[in-house]
């Protein structure tokens, strides 16, 4: 117990005060690592998106070219096509590049739309890096698709 004429802090008091700025050090630390994952994950979806899109409006226009007829039967053709797409770019100074693997299908239309409509899916795939340590995740995917009329 402190007098009146004392001043300043105790020993005791000093190391509690810098316990708990201590933890909320740890605690912001740690969100970091979490924001730049979910960074770079949303820059893969909307690449992987951009893709897509570009994709489908590419074979939207060129669909009844490569196939005159329209699509009969569960899977009428094979995919259109289907590669890897790699994207590059700088981060920091440092390279960094993205693979994306793209899939074109055409599927029948129900019985009601048969004549001159198909639906073209795209699907477009990555590995999701996990963390700031350089691990490779899960699959992820997106998908788009778009009715094409003759």
């Amino acid at each position: 117990m402190k007098s009146k004429t004392e001043k300043g802090l105790s020993l005791l008091e000093v190391l509690l005060a810098s316990s708990i700025l201590l933890i909320g050090f740890l605690f912001l630390l740690g969100i970091f690592p979490a924001s730049i994952t979910g960074i770079s994950g949303s820059q893969n979806i909307y690449s992987a998106t951009q893709i897509a899109n570009q994709l489908l409006t590419l074979y939207s226009n060129e669909y009844w070219t490569l196939y005159p007829a329209p699509p009969t039967g569960p899977n009428p053709h094979p995919p259109f096509t289907h590669g890897t797409i790699t994207i590059s770019s700088q981060n920091n100074g440092a390279a960094k590049n993205e693979s994306y693997t793209y899939q074109v299908t055409a599927n029948t239309p129900p019985p009601q739309l048969v004549g001159g409509v198909a639906e073209l899916d795209v699907f477009v795939s990555w590995k999701q890096p996990m963390g700031g340590l350089g691990g490779i995740g899960p699959l992820e995917e997106v998908e788009a698709s778009t009715w094409v009329t003759k």
